[in-house]
């Protein structure tokens, strides 16, 4: 006869019932999994690899635009990537407010169309910033062939950094403004028989001076389907690959970076800092000899200060070594 003890009926009904602290333990493990609905009539064409590799590379766009940007209108500018959707053309046309300006792109290889939109406020704000004045959106509008041609020096300046980071995985990699689309609901004929195709529409959230719009990019994704592979490190479909590094390095040829010469730096009150004023002069500590040149945010040479001409300028003195070498001249 077994010595283990043997459950009594209550203690059978106990254990199957279960206490209110495990019944609510397994809803909640439940609800961590959240099911997602599959659309069979339209299939997902990116996996999470992509859609990382995506997010990351217009994250960096993002942050290279804003700082572009400011140049050329110059006056503050923040970009800042705000995440995919993937509705089909038909819907993405329809979504759009009757004041947005609308351009249609091509995008090489496969001459696939493609569509940049500026929300109405940010892009009224961009044409008056453009024609000198302070960035105030005007009254809604919709806009006029000229105003549309101006806001194209905005949409021109915009493509040329966006397609950077595309043509560094996708050789031969082009995406330029075509035309403006004076009304959504009658696209034009490049569109016409794409209605129904997925996109893949990439926003961004545009902040110029004080006024702040969105911009998005939305491209059809069966001209992106051959490139799939250029974002999990394979090659692109249809195409051979490189026979040297030679193809890479002309595309990172055009990359840009920001270098800046640090002389020195002083510490100030709080209390004298929000007294700053245009035309202040805030003296600056010992200058530091040999100044360093940053790129990219990191210390890479050291330089004598100068100038060449009317302009100040640094003379590379020396390469500023990796962490435990020596500086050589």
């Amino acid at each position: 006869m077994t010595s283990e003890k043997i459950l009594s009926r209550e203690e059978m009904d106990a254990l199957l019932a279960g206490s209110p602290a495990d019944t609510e333990h397994r809803l909640q493990g439940r609800a961590r999994g959240v099911v997602k609905p599959y659309d069979f009539k339209r299939p997902r064409l990116f996996t999470s690899e992509h859609l990382r590799t995506l997010e990351r590379m217009h994250s960096e766009f993002a942050e290279e635009a804003g700082a572009d940007l400011a140049v050329q209108f110059a006056i503050p500018v923040k970009v800042v990537f705000s995440g995919f959707a993937e509705p089909s053309l038909q819907e993405h046309l329809g979504a759009q407010a009757a004041d947005n300006a609308l351009f249609l792109c091509a995008v090489e290889p496969g001459n696939a169309p493609a569509l940049v939109d500026v929300a109405g406020d940010l892009a009224r704000a961009l044409i008056d910033r453009l024609l000198g004045g302070e960035g105030a959106a005007p009254a809604a509008h919709a806009l006029t062939e000229v105003e549309l041609g101006i806001l194209g020096v905005f949409v021109d300046r915009w493509l040329a950094k966006y397609r950077t980071p595309w043509a560094l995985r996708i050789p031969g990699f082009t995406m330029k403004a075509v035309s403006a689309v004076r009304d959504p609901q009658r696209p034009p004929k490049a569109l016409a028989g794409h209605l129904e195709g997925l996109c893949l529409r990439a926003a961004f959230e545009v902040k110029v001076g004080t006024q702040v719009g969105s911009v998005s990019v939305c491209m059809l994704q069966y001209g992106i389907k051959p490139f799939i592979g250029a974002f999990c490190g394979g090659g692109v479909q249809g195409t051979e690959p490189p026979p040297d590094r030679s193809v890479t390095m002309d595309h990172v040829g055009e990359v840009s970076l920001p270098v800046c010469a640090y002389l020195g730096n002083v510490h100030i009150r709080v209390d004298d800092f929000m007294r700053l004023q245009r035309g202040d002069v805030i003296a600056l500590g010992d200058l530091e000899n040999p100044a360093r040149v940053m790129v990219g945010g990191a210390a890479r040479f050291q330089a004598r200060l100068g100038r060449v001409k009317e302009r100040l300028a640094v003379q590379l003195t020396g390469i500023v070594p990796a962490a435990g070498g020596r500086c050589t001249s």
